[in-house]
């Protein structure tokens, strides 16, 4: 998990190389961007990437200045919270590729309370169900990485001939 100082501060992070600190204080922090983005995946992902304050800004519409006076959003454009940068969007698309490749292998089954309701974390409708995923981790795991290595080298097999014509 990597943070910005003030929010590694704001916290409690004092050794971010500790993973078992630094995955406790990045799950409050994602919990708290939930809470503060009302469950809006897409937007939890912009500000854990762009900062908090940015997405606020390019989601209302609104200039902010920071304190050592640069300006974000100095035109003031509404964009519904995710900033105009090529690394957030990138960001934002590769976390709702995780999250679908998650669910697509059953990597994470969902609590009984949840069931009929369909996937937790939804990137259609930008909602997340606050709940508890309970990991399933065993052979499938295995089964994907394997299908993975498999795909990685009929990948570089593909390049490979694609170079040598």
């Amino acid at each position: 998990m990597q943070f910005v100082p003030a929010t590694a501060r704001r916290y409690g992070l004092r050794n971010p190389h500790n993973p078992r600190e630094a995955i406790d204080a990045a799950a409050r922090y994602v919990r708290d961007l939930l809470r503060r983005f009302g469950g809006r995946a897409d937007l939890v992902l912009a500000a854990y990437n762009a900062g908090e304050g940015t997405v606020e800004a390019y989601r209302d519409g609104k200039r902010l200045v920071l304190r050592d006076g640069k300006v974000v959003n100095p035109s003031a454009i509404r964009t519904g919270g995710i900033p105009p940068y090529g690394e957030t969007h990138s960001y934002v698309a590769r976390g709702r590729l995780v999250y679908e490749n998650i669910t697509r292998h059953e990597l994470l089954t969902v609590p009984p309370k949840s069931l009929g309701f369909g996937p937790l974390l939804n990137f259609k409708d930008n909602r997340v169900e606050d709940s508890i995923y309970v990991s399933n981790f065993g052979s499938r795991a295995h089964t994907i990485a394997t299908h993975n290595k498999r795909s990685k080298s009929s990948e570089d097999s593909r390049r490979q001939s694609l170079y040598s014509n």
